[in-house]
């Protein structure tokens, strides 16, 4: 027989205590479309494809 453990608190009220890191405030004020738009406009057929051309420019910008 199995009983199934109650939980303390709900999903819900743990994403409500997180906060935000530093570099997550900085992502999310940056606007790097113009950025991204002119790197995946440059149509290069050679090399590894399945890196998203933001998730790059946002590894980047946290690297330093």
């Amino acid at each position: 027989m199995y009983i199934r453990q109650m939980s303390i608190i709900s999903f819900e009220e743990i994403i409500k205590f997180q906060q935000e890191t530093k570099l997550e405030m900085i992502l999310s004020q940056l606007d790097i479309s113009k950025i991204a738009y002119s790197l995946r406009k440059s149509g290069y057929s050679k090399g590894p494809k399945g890196y998203e051309v933001t998730s790059m420019i946002y590894a980047l910008i946290a690297m330093q």
